[in-house]
């Protein structure tokens, strides 16, 4: 299998191959080439500031490709390390019962969040998602 760097090295060639052979223009390009830039007509693809722009971004790490194993290994992170540990999931119980309430929602709705991400890292990663309970269990 190729390493990270040889897949970013060789997609930054493509890129540039791209953009030296003037298919940041759709005129340039033939049929197929185009229907992959435009996801077959339903984009509209990056013209060759915008290639530049990705390229740059690439080179920098501005953007990055993250693999399904690597989503897989923070969504479970996500599940056994925040989520589990619990820590700032818990209502303090203290003070007024309005402060209760609202404390109690506060953990409410850090829970649904918490759940959203980790069911969109799961989804990305081709993992089935295991929604997380008040104890920070999977169900």
């Amino acid at each position: 299998m190729s390493t990270d760097t040889q897949i970013l090295n060789t997609i930054l060639a493509a890129l540039n191959f791209y953009c030296e052979e003037g298919m940041g223009e759709p005129m340039n390009r033939s049929d197929a080439i185009h229907d992959i830039a435009t996801d077959g007509g339903h984009e509209t693809s990056l013209d060759e500031e915008m290639i530049d722009e990705l390229i740059k971004d690439l080179n920098t790490g501005e953007i990055v490709f993250i693999g399904c194993q690597e989503l897989s290994r923070v969504s479970n992170q996500l599940v056994n390390e925040v989520i589990g540990a619990d820590v700032f999931l818990e209502p303090l119980g203290i003070g007024t019962p309005e402060d209760i309430a609202s404390e109690e929602k506060r953990v409410e709705d850090a829970q649904e969040t918490l759940n959203r991400v980790v069911a969109d890292l799961q989804r990305w990663a081709g993992n089935p998602v295991k929604e997380i309970s008040d104890s920070g269990a999977e169900q």
